[in-house]
């Protein structure tokens, strides 16, 4: 049992070499193609890695993107190589020896699950190094503290906008963002949690603004309505409007 476990030791740590190996190749195809300098794109992909390997995100996780091509593709295609190579090697092995040692699923499975392992220890060390990293950064903020590190502008603007319009507020957004889809749905969703009383949902349809709120815009001042003034200005894109009173 202990030889057993020896040999499948010593098989794994082959399969985690072929995969780094395999890496290494898809990087420098993939410069070939791409005519970066091989050394630098090499480089640039473990640091990337090391760095981001874990990136905590609303939609689970955000791609690290490098040389154009999404990071885990290069996990993907260096995993159909490492199969590809070990399934050759197995095969000349076999031939040499006159005996079948492995069949390919538990080839595939092993390989698999040593891949697996190898990209869990890269995720798991970069956890504890975020995690590291954010117990220094808010072990000792306060709630106030803790938003602004953390949703910065996202924030700060709602904080600022209620002590412009303090208490109910039917409020028009114009924004640059597209609402509809991320990042910009839950920076509005963000918003109108924040902003709270003062309403950018029309949940009280029935009633008239009485105030406007443009947020990233270009030139934000060209985006107020007819009918209302320019009330605050937080910077070139973002501006609070408010209804002109009627004579």
């Amino acid at each position: 049992m202990i030889e057993t476990r020896s040999k499948r030791f010593k098989r794994n740590i082959i399969h985690s070499a072929i995969f780094g190996f395999s890496i290494i190749i898809i990087i420098f195809i993939i410069s070939f193609l791409q005519h970066p300098p091989p050394l630098h794109l090499l480089k640039k992909f473990f640091i990337e890695a090391y760095k981001n390997a874990y990136r905590p995100h609303p939609n689970i996780f955000r791609p690290i993107i490098i040389a154009n091509i999404n990071f885990y593709s290069y996990i993907y295609y260096a995993t159909l190589v490492t199969f590809v190579t070990i399934f050759i090697i197995k095969k000349i092995t076999e031939r040499k020896t006159l005996k079948r040692t492995h069949t390919l699923p538990s080839m595939i499975l092993s390989s698999l699950l040593t891949i697996y392992f190898f990209v869990t220890v890269g995720q798991t060390i970069c956890f504890f190094k975020y995690f590291k990293k954010e117990l220094k950064l808010f072990s000792e903020e306060t709630t106030e503290g803790k938003y602004s590190s953390v949703l910065k502008d996202i924030y700060l603007l709602p904080k600022h906008t209620k002590s412009y319009l303090p208490g109910y507020h039917r409020t028009k957004l114009i924004t640059g963002l597209n609402i509809k889809k991320d990042p910009g749905a839950i920076i509005y969703r963000i918003f109108a949690y924040l902003l709270y009383p003062i309403d950018i949902r029309n949940i009280h349809s029935n009633e008239p603004f009485d105030s406007v709120l443009v947020y990233f815009k270009e030139n934000a001042i060209d985006d107020i309505p007819e009918g209302y003034t320019l009330y605050h200005i937080f910077s070139d894109e973002s501006i609070i409007a408010i209804k002109e009173a009627e004579h």
